[in-house]
């Protein structure tokens, strides 16, 4: 999904399969359109990877 304008860039995510997400680093940082997706854990590929939320049950992170 291509933004006009970052503020009309919201959870710009693709759904692969039903339950298997795309997205970017902004939308793994947006806890409310996580929980309202049904996000339980999220997979982080880049350079330098770290969690971007802090550790707790939802959403979780593996290294």
């Amino acid at each position: 999904m291509r933004c006009q304008t970052e503020q009309l860039c919201f959870f710009a995510t693709l759904q692969v399969v039903t339950g298997l997400y795309l997205g970017n680093i902004r939308d793994s940082e947006d806890r409310d359109s996580l929980r309202r997706h049904g996000v339980t854990h999220i997979l982080s590929v880049h350079n330098g990877a770290k969690p971007v939320l802090e550790v707790n049950h939802s959403p979780s992170f593996q290294r």
